[in-house]
């Protein structure tokens, strides 16, 4: 077998758009160690403590800091007690609070609706008397948690082979569940927009179900009978490729891409292709291929992207597994948004080859799931080596309770300082109830054994992406595919793509012709080596410095998902090359509430840590809760997959008509105007 290669030679072209990036800077010297070994320098200044008049770096004097210890550019105050957000455990004034008159004020009562019990057996935050699984850590308080045997709904992959080696449910049976739910809730529109997570379900999904439930006990693979949605972007033998371009619909290749074929390889289900943003240029999952696809949690709300899709069907259990592609925030945010696990990895740590061309020095393929261990397994099998030789990383066999026992934890508060500010602050821009789930996960770190580390900076960061890469890569993806548009300057004077991609046809070709200069190629690819490379040691020299084993920060200054905004921060491992690990650390106060995550952030080839990290703390907290999904008011009958796909292409059709071909913005195409869309369809 010929192994690709874990950074390739050629070049690609990067479009995604979520974060604005500042302007050119050259690269300051590693920050210098604590000067300070026997007494405290809060802002690891260099200047101690007594010295310093400003403690913790946040540019307010401690005199008039309400949080003098903790950088809190804002200082909000929500109660106006004195104390900042930031560093009140009770920011909305619970603490004045006690409504079950238990004697326990509402801010620290695992029970704050039932007097007399102050008990947590399983230390997930519900108190005995309120929780339905007080055994096991269940704070999402998912009916399901104490469930035995198998359910499609927040199945994990152990639990599934449990069942189906026991012979309570074959494979068969497992993919029928997953169309059912899908086609019960995917375009349900009752009393909103839809989630319209797919572009096609897998015509051959039925029939590898088969072919695996005959298989004997001794052959199946790690992955047997896993179901998985991948982006719209990756290549596959046996389902259509558009990268979320209706130009494009229809499209097949005549292989799979890496990750495509390892999983296969290991027995799972290729279930059918997930929504996306078109051209992975964007993070609200908008495309002329499929139309709009709303939050899982909430339909009019962001669902994040690019890798938009994958996300909404894995939270709302169309499948266990989803593959995404990240370059900046097309992964995390989506996570994010739907309370799920994954991984952003090392650049190279798993091949591009096979995804649409994206820039080769930020772009990452990982799969994301309901829980920490599905996640890893998963990752496990799309991990590429450098050489034949090389052993494949145990993934799966991180599940340690204590791992953040005397792990160091930085939490980053300040990014580059030359920084647009509403990216500068990590923490900036949230309200106090989501300053208080973000206290309350780093104070759960805390109890697991963790050593949480204020007020780190990565000040001195160059967070200009490198936009590089050239349209003579995206001709030689589509040179192994099979479609009526397969030259990409025909594709361009089509027209067959969203206003806001391009300008023109003759601005697309424009685009190309100059993209394909080889000398400016090349020279753009040094550039941002350098640059990332001197982002990488700039991190880790910290990270020595402070003794630190990982980062932490939001994955959204916001907290949960918005309709139209977003604070990402992405670019930190986007423009390092350094890994990140995405999970949930609580809910919002919305109805429905909605997820809210953060991100871990380690060394170069971290990853087995990282997610021994979030395997602690997810079992620890427990979190996730599958959301609430309408359902179809007409009867249901057996998925018919061809028409399925014969629909979601209708749909995509319509969008592009009544909107998108001539829109300026993905959100030109409301959720309340695609609903019509769907409705018209009936």
């Amino acid at each position: 077998m010929v192994l690709p290669m874990r950074i390739p030679a050629t070049l690609a072209l990067t479009l995604l758009l979520a974060c604005s990036d500042p302007p050119e800077k050259m690269q300051p010297p590693v920050p210098v160690p604590d000067a300070c070994p026997d007494s405290a320098d809060t802002d690891h200044d260099g200047i101690c403590d007594p010295d310093d008049p400003d403690d913790d770096g946040d540019f307010v004097l401690d005199e008039a800091d309400n949080c003098p210890l903790l950088l809190h550019n804002d200082q909000g105050d929500a109660d106006s007690d004195g104390l900042g957000n930031v560093c009140d455990p009770c920011p909305l004034g619970e603490d004045l609070t006690d409504r079950d008159n238990d004697g326990i004020n509402d801010c620290i009562d695992p029970c704050p609706t039932s007097a007399g019990d102050a008990s947590d057996s399983d230390g997930d935050g519900v108190g005995d008397a309120c929780d339905n699984c007080p055994r096991a850590a269940n704070a999402g308080q998912d009916p399901r948690a104490c469930a035995e045997g198998w359910d499609l709904l927040e199945s994990t992959i152990d639990q599934m082979h449990a069942a189906i080696e026991a012979g309570d449910v074959t494979c068969e049976e497992v993919v029928e569940a997953h169309l059912d739910h899908i086609q019960r809730h995917d375009l349900a529109v009752p009393t909103g927009p839809p989630l319209n997570a797919f572009v096609v379900l897998n015509t051959n999904a039925r029939a590898r179900a088969r072919e695996l439930d005959a298989l004997p006990a001794g052959e199946r693979g790690p992955l047997h009978c896993v179901t998985v949605v991948v982006k719209d972007n990756y290549k596959t033998r046996d389902m259509q490729v558009s990268n979320g371009a209706i130009g494009w619909a229809g499209n097949q290749s005549r292989e799979d891409a890496w990750p495509v074929a390892r999983l296969r390889e290991q027995g799972a289900v290729l279930l059918g292709v997930a929504t996306m943003d078109e051209f992975a240029a964007n993070i609200f999952a908008v495309s002329s291929r499929s139309g709009r696809s709303g939050n899982a949690y909430d339909t009019r709300r962001n669902a994040g992207g690019s890798s938009g899709g994958s996300a909404v069907a894995v939270s709302a259990n169309f499948a266990m597994i989803g593959l995404g592609t990240d370059n900046c925030s097309s992964i995390g945010l989506p996570a994010s948004y739907h309370g799920l696990a994954s991984l952003r990895p090392s650049i190279g740590y798993v091949s591009i080859d096979g995804l649409f061309p994206g820039n080769p020095w930020d772009t990452a393929a990982a799969p994301l799931a309901r829980n920490v261990q599905d996640m890893a397994v998963a990752l496990e099998f799309m991990w590429t080596p450098q050489d034949a030789s090389e052993a494949r990383p145990d993934l799966g066999a991180i599940r340690n309770p204590d791992a953040l026992r005397g792990a160091r934890i930085g939490v980053v508060r300040e990014l580059a300082r030359d920084e647009d500010p509403r990216f500068r602050y990590p923490f900036r821009g949230m309200d106090a109830h989501n300053q208080k789930v973000f206290s309350r996960a780093i104070h759960d770190l805390q109890v697991q054994g963790a050593t949480i580390v204020e007020n780190v900076g990565l000040t001195e960061l160059n967070m200009n992406r490198a936009y590089v890469g050239v349209r003579d890569e995206v001709q030689g993806w589509l040179d192994g595919i099979d479609g009526e548009l397969t030259n990409y300057d025909d594709f361009c004077r089509s027209e067959l793509w969203s206003g806001f991609n391009f300008n023109s046809p003759q601005s697309c070709v424009d685009q190309a012709a100059r993209e394909r200069d080889q000398a400016r190629k090349l020279a753009q690819l040094q550039v941002a080596e350098v640059r990332y490379k001197n982002n990488r040691q700039e991190i880790e020299a910290l990270m020595d410095t402070l003794q630190l084993d990982a980062l932490l920060f939001p994955v959204e200054a916001l907290g949960p998902a918005q309709f139209s905004r977003s604070q990402c921060n992405c670019r930190v491992s986007s423009v390092s090359t350094t890994p990140t690990v995405f999970f949930q650390t609580g809910w919002s106060t919305d109805n429905p509430r909605l997820p809210i995550g953060m991100q871990l952030l380690g060394r170069w080839g971290d990853e087995a840590k990282l997610i021994s990290y979030v395997y602690a703390y997810e079992r620890a907290t427990g979190h996730r809760a599958p959301p609430v999904l309408q359902e179809s008011d007409a009867p249901v009958a057996a998925v018919d997959i061809e028409a399925f796909n014969a629909r979601r292409l209708a749909l995509g059709q319509a969008a592009f008509d009544a909107e998108l071909r001539d829109s300026n913005h993905p959100l030109d195409l409301t959720p309340d105007e695609f609903r019509e869309l769907v409705l018209n369809q009936e």
